[in-house]
């Protein structure tokens, strides 16, 4: 758990990782630009990416399905599809209106990230209130100045180093 040779996250990216080194957007390496405001970006390639609002209108027009997509109509009053290599996987369209999904996006930035639930900051910087709300400001996070001086000479080099990079340690 903590420290194991072992780490499946260094050994092996996830499903999420595999998926973003795809889609990134990366620039061409040619010699004659000399940086990324003039760079051209290279075309990634969406071949298998899935365009939930056509196969819809396909549906709709001819009842034609890419290839891997199921529709399932039997219990529902409108169409829910279901991809085959991806049990459990469903999309519903239309399922939530355009103000539910702002109200969802909006708690998902102001509120979800509140302490006590945590975020991928919480491990480096601990809870953060009002993230949201202070990048909107444009505020950033600043260290705060440690209490040690230049007066303490009972602190070596090393463990001066540790405290400047980390203040708030109890001792």
């Amino acid at each position: 758990m903590y420290g194991s040779e072992n780490n499946r996250e260094d050994s092996e990216p996830t499903a999420f990782r595999r998926a973003e080194k795809n889609y990134k957007l990366y620039y061409d390496n040619n010699a004659s630009f000399k940086n990324k405001k003039n760079k051209k970006p290279k075309p990634v390639d969406l071949t298998e990416v899935l365009d939930f609002k056509s196969i819809l209108e396909c549906h709709h027009q001819n009842g034609e399905l890419p290839h891997g997509v199921i529709a399932l109509q039997d219990k529902f009053n409108s169409p829910v599809f279901s991809l085959q290599n991806h049990p459990g996987f469903y999309f519903i369209p239309g399922a939530l209106s355009i103000e539910k999904q702002c109200d969802l996006i909006r708690e998902s930035l102001v509120d979800f990230p509140q302490p006590p639930n945590r975020t991928n900051h919480n491990a480096i910087y601990g809870p953060i209130h009002n993230l949201f709300l202070a990048a909107k400001e444009g505020k950033v996070l600043v260290e705060g100045k440690s209490l040690i001086t230049s007066n303490e000479p009972s602190l070596d080099s090393g463990c001066r180093d540790v405290a400047m990079e980390h203040p708030w340690p109890t001792v």
